[in-house]
């Protein structure tokens, strides 16, 4: 993986990363971007799709383990195609990611009611709790706030600071959850069950940090140096 990511440029062939590493399936979903892509390389795919091929292939190299400071800057350009692939990453883990973990662990903890049961259930549904309320806050304030931003200069009193203080990063729960699991999980007749449930946490723990780190770290910087364009 690692010396892939380092040869990946913008004449690198789309099937080529989409094949030998398929956890970038998400990052062409999330920017809307078809997966019939031909012979097609990243720079025409880009091209097709109206956004920089520096965004596309900063986004797959995220996907792939890199760290920001291995990456092109991000650019005032990019921030409405950075608010879609936040928000049809909300769509994933709302809709896919979340439910899918909830019946896993439907699965593995037992009918009766238990303490290491219910305590295992009660931190699940706090972190779904959690999550919806983070995404919806962002859904229905930060992002159309930054999106009018970027548009225009009246964007109201709000200001991304408000964001800073309130946000929180939703993984540290299913770390703990994880934790939890190794602990109080019950004994199983089917112990792939166990497995398919840890490894779908570990899952959405890694794409979760990359979300966290997109909007922590690039998409406030971008949105408060517009803020300071238009307040200066």
């Amino acid at each position: 993986m690692e010396n892939s990511c380092r040869v990946l440029t913008p004449a690198t062939r789309a099937e080529d990363i989409l094949l030998s590493y398929p956890v970038t399936l998400l990052v062409f979903e999330r920017l809307s971007l078809p997966l019939r892509v031909g012979d097609k390389t990243l720079a025409e795919i880009a091209v097709e799709r109206g956004i920089r091929v520096q965004l596309l292939t900063n986004l797959l190299q995220l996907s792939l383990g890199r760290t920001l400071s291995e990456v092109n800057p991000f650019v005032l350009e990019d921030v409405p195609h950075l608010i879609d692939f936040l928000l049809n990453g909300h769509e994933y883990y709302i809709n896919e990611a979340n439910p899918n973990i909830a019946a896993l662990l439907a699965s593995v903890l037992p009918d009766t009611d238990t303490p290491n049961g219910e305590l295992l259930r009660k931190f699940f549904d706090r972190y779904m709790q959690e999550a919806r309320e983070h995404f919806d806050y962002e859904h229905d304030v930060v992002f159309p706030y930054a999106r009018l931003l970027f548009t225009k200069r009246d964007s109201g009193d709000y200001r991304m600071q408000e964001y800073k203080h309130r946000h929180t990063d939703i993984r540290v729960k299913l770390e703990d959850l994880q934790h939890l699991l190794l602990r109080y999980l019950p004994p199983l007749l089917d112990a792939s069950l166990a497995r398919r449930l840890l490894y779908a946490l570990d899952i959405l723990c890694a794409d979760l940090q990359i979300h966290t780190c997109i909007e922590d770290d690039v998409l406030i910087p971008l949105v408060e140096k517009m803020e300071r364009r238009w307040n200066s």
